[in-house]
């Protein structure tokens, strides 16, 4: 195989090990969401103990981060697949243009 070649296989199989890692972070952003949620809900607030407990801890604004969390995972899920599936390259940003420019040079 070409250097090229290699360096693209590594560059997916990379890419598929980032994709394992978002699934990963999904579902446990996506869970701790929906106990956060639950310990918000009208429910608990029947608990005495629950109330010294909210006055203290944002619990929604909890369960709110990590409902956009699991949201932020679900999409990079789902841009990082479609990547992969047409093989394509994540674009290069003027910084990393540049960096790479300066390393040539030396």
């Amino acid at each position: 195989m070409e250097p090229r070649a290699l360096d693209d296989d590594l560059y997916f199989e990379i890419l598929k090990s980032e994709r394992v890692r978002v699934r990963a972070l999904s579902i446990l952003m996506g869970s701790l969401f929906v106990s956060r949620s639950r310990c918000s809900s009208s429910r608990t607030r029947e608990i005495s103990g629950f109330l010294l407990i909210e006055e203290r801890v944002p619990l929604r604004k909890i369960a709110t981060f990590y409902g956009a969390a699991f949201l932020y995972e679900c999409v990079a899920y789902t841009v990082v697949g479609i990547i992969i599936a047409k093989r394509r390259h994540f674009p290069r940003g003027r910084a990393t243009a540049r960096s790479s420019r300066r390393r040539s040079r030396r």
